[in-house]
């Protein structure tokens, strides 16, 4: 036998939890197991939070952007030992449809967002956008309001403390944008959304070439991804953003197949789907895209993009596919298709072009934006051209070029709570879902206990408890 800490005499030691301590301790004692977060009793008494709301959905047949998620946040939120809180991440808002032949009314309407909760603290959802002048195209009210429809449809309101009104649409064939956390949806972009520093700090390498395009190579700390605000000693103008994911690193998918039959982009159902050969590997919230490159259509002699950027699986069904992006063209039978865990290395835009040709430069991030406003739609006929959602995953708007090469609204930043894009002559964008992020200084120990599986990180001196889904906390 032998005294183990506590005082026990046994052959083994004696455990601690943030339950129970049996035993006699000393000061020390105690003292190392409160830094192991092993000790009962030491819980805090206040957290910091932010709790985002689903953004809107974006309107369809000539729709408006969706409004963001309503945004909260504060510290010092008071917190009892015992009591389990309940969090509540909200889902985004479905897509206004598109109806053949014309008309849509309510129908092409974005759903609104649905709210997030944690305890006491509720973000109200993003206003669904306007769709076609008929009745009931205005946008819908919520945590920021929802783009009014074409044929200058009111926007709605935002919620006092949460978000911003969306616009009015601007002509007959443009739609409003939504709101966002920061500032009110224009005619030609989404509601910018608020930059937070709750989570951890981003931290690693890439390569830049005087364009938008950032390579991430490695990554050391944190997460990346749409909103993440980056910045480097040299080379990269301050306040850029990541605004979109265009694919993974060659080599780093967790699954590949090939579509096992065209995929074409469509207009009069809610949802694009894919077929594929095999789904093995495949989980809802993978990013879409090809080996260390975006996937292009077969049109010749110079194909182009097919599945758009920031594309991720939203359901299975055995080997069909369904994507949150309508594909830009035609891709067919037979094309490789790669899913990759978001946020890791590979290749993103940003909200700013590079101002030098540099490899291995240091990354870091000064917090991440979120409930940006969904952009309306363009009265461009170029194919390429669209207006842009608001920083802090709104997504970005279609345009009025031909059936075979226009843009469809843009579906809202996963997690991000950020409106959809609207569309001409299909279906909106989704609006994003939500999130709700708690944290409070790591001198206290991990939570009692936690449902709903949140990532959890210690870091910068604070314990960080991430949502993504339902479930509680108990402190």
């Amino acid at each position: 036998m032998n005294r183990y800490k506590g005082s026990i005499l046994s052959a083994t030691a004696a455990p601690t939890s943030g339950s129970a301590a049996v035993g006699i301790w000393t000061q020390t004692e105690a003292m190392q197991a409160r830094q192991a977060s092993s000790w009962p009793g030491y819980a805090p008494s206040a957290v910091e939070y932010l709790v985002v709301a689903g953004g809107g959905g974006g309107g369809g047949q000539v729709g408006g952007g969706g409004g963001a998620g309503g945004y909260r946040t504060a510290t010092g939120f008071a917190v009892a030992s015992g009591t389990a809180l309940t969090v509540t991440v909200g889902g985004g808002g479905t897509a206004g449809v598109y109806i053949t032949g014309g008309g849509g009314g309510a129908a092409s309407v974005g759903g609104d967002g649905n709210p997030s909760v944690f305890s006491s603290i509720t973000s109200t959802g993003g206003g669904g956008a306007g769709g076609y002048p008929q009745a009931n195209a205005t946008g819908r009210t919520g945590g920021s309001g929802g783009g009014g429809g074409s044929n200058t449809q009111a926007g709605g309101a935002g919620t006092t403390g949460q978000g911003f009104a969306g616009s009015l649409g601007p002509s007959a064939l443009a739609g409003g944008s939504g709101g966002g956390a920061g500032a009110v949806g224009t005619t030609t972009a989404g509601g910018i959304g608020t930059s937070s520093a709750i989570l951890p700090t981003f931290s690693g390498t890439g390569n830049i070439a005087s364009t938008t395009v950032l390579t991430v190579t490695a990554i050391t700390t944190g997460s990346i991804g749409p909103g993440v605000l980056v910045a480097t000693a040299t080379g990269i103008p301050a306040s850029t953003y990541i605004t979109e994911q265009l694919y993974g690193a060659t080599g780093s998918s967790i699954a590949n197949t090939t579509l096992s039959a065209n995929a074409t982009a469509v207009q009069a159902s809610a949802q694009q789907t894919i077929s594929v050969t095999s789904a093995t590997g495949i989980v809802v919230g993978q990013l879409v895209a090809g080996n260390g490159a975006q996937v292009l259509n077969n049109n010749t002699p110079t194909p182009s993009v097919g599945i758009r950027a920031d594309t991720y699986v939203t359901a299975i069904a055995g080997t069909t596919i369904t994507i949150s992006n309508s594909v830009l063209s035609t891709i067919a039978s037979g094309t490789a298709v790669y899913f990759y865990t978001p946020g890791g290395t590979g290749a993103y835009t940003m909200s700013a072009a590079a101002t030098a040709t540099t490899t291995g430069v240091a990354l870091t991030s000064s917090g991440q934006y979120f409930a940006g406003g969904g952009a309306g739609v363009s009265t461009s006929t170029t194919a390429t051209d669209f207006y842009p959602g608001g920083a802090g995953g709104g997504g970005g708007g279609g345009n009025n070029a031909s059936s075979t090469t226009k843009l469809v609204g843009q579906s809202g930043g996963a997690n991000t709570g950020g409106g959809a894009g609207g569309s001409r002559d299909s279906n909106g964008g989704t609006g994003g879902s939500g999130i709700v992020v708690i944290r409070y200084a790591d001198s206290y120990p991990l939570a009692a206990s936690t449902t709903g599986s949140p990532t959890v990180t210690t870091a910068g001196g604070y314990r960080v408890y991430k949502f993504t889904g339902n479930g509680s906390i108990t402190f």
